[in-house]
């Protein structure tokens, strides 16, 4: 059975090329689509790049273990480093998840507050996508 997930993809590269480079890693697993425009927005604080940000939701029969490993392999192959300081050559971000029930919250994005820190309400309202947040989460009632 295949799921979907929605992955925020990221770079603060001079260009948005490292955006597509994952997409098409990716399809070799399965299909991947950005649902978004791709934007190219300020830092989150501070100074620093100018990041490409957009929404993709990628469809395959992996299971979620082999998938936060594909996410890794590809941000590697494309240059991500831990240790690059403020360049971030691609960041692959699983926001949430469908297995055939509508979008539940990653886990780890709840965690790291990625679902409500900007620019991502801003690309789920342009995706017209609705992210539940299951009980026992941060979810605001």
């Amino acid at each position: 059975m295949s799921s979907r997930w929605l992955l925020l993809l990221g770079s603060n590269l001079p260009s948005n090329d490292n955006l597509y480079a994952a997409l098409r890693a990716l399809d070799e697993h399965g299909s991947a689509q950005i649902v978004t425009g791709v934007h190219h927005l300020p830092p989150r604080g501070g100074d620093g790049h100018a990041y490409f940000n957009a929404l993709a939701v990628f469809t395959t029969p992996m299971q979620e273990g082999e998938v936060r490993h594909l996410l890794k392999r590809i941000e590697a192959a494309l240059g991500r480093s831990r240790d690059a300081g403020p360049v971030v050559a691609i960041d692959i971000d699983p926001l949430a998840h469908d297995r055939g029930a509508g979008w539940v919250a990653d886990p780890r994005a709840i965690e790291k507050g990625e679902l409500d820190a900007w620019p991502v309400p801003d690309l789920l309202s342009e995706a017209d996508v609705v992210v539940r947040r299951e009980r026992g989460t941060r979810e605001e009632e």
